[in-house]
């Protein structure tokens, strides 16, 4: 899949490295140097392109979301569709990991970067 070969993706000024991705049976979705891109895999093409500046170091799936977190103090709560739902901030200047823990009934949020944070219930609305 040529994640390079498609401009709007690409962020000359950030490089050309891969520092995060997650998939699952139909879609992908990247990011790093390139912007956080969610991509179809069947027709291998780009659909939608996240409008977030700074380069993110990890992302998941989140039931019908995408987590994503890295360079900035927050975690980040996506549409499929590219509409921040959601942006719930940390202590860190920067968040280089993110794992979420969904045995409790509220899912928690776990971010590593210079400390660790926990964080409580997702917020339903952007901050």
């Amino acid at each position: 899949m040529g994640l390079f070969g498609f401009g709007e993706c690409s962020r000359p000024h950030n490089g050309r490295w891969i520092g995060c991705l997650a998939t699952d049976s139909d879609w992908m979705v990247c990011g790093g140097g390139p912007a956080l891109t969610l991509w179809h895999l069947r027709s291998s093409t780009p659909t939608t392109i996240f409008p977030m500046w700074a380069p993110q170091k990890h992302v998941t799936f989140y039931q019908d979301l995408i987590l994503s977190a890295g360079q900035g103090p927050c975690v980040n709560q996506w549409q499929l569709s590219g509409e921040l739902k959601a942006q719930v901030p940390g202590s860190s200047p920067g968040l280089l990991s993110l794992s979420l823990n969904q045995q409790p009934a509220a899912p928690e949020c776990k971010l590593q970067g210079q400390v660790v944070v926990l964080l409580g219930p997702w917020a339903s609305s952007q901050e």
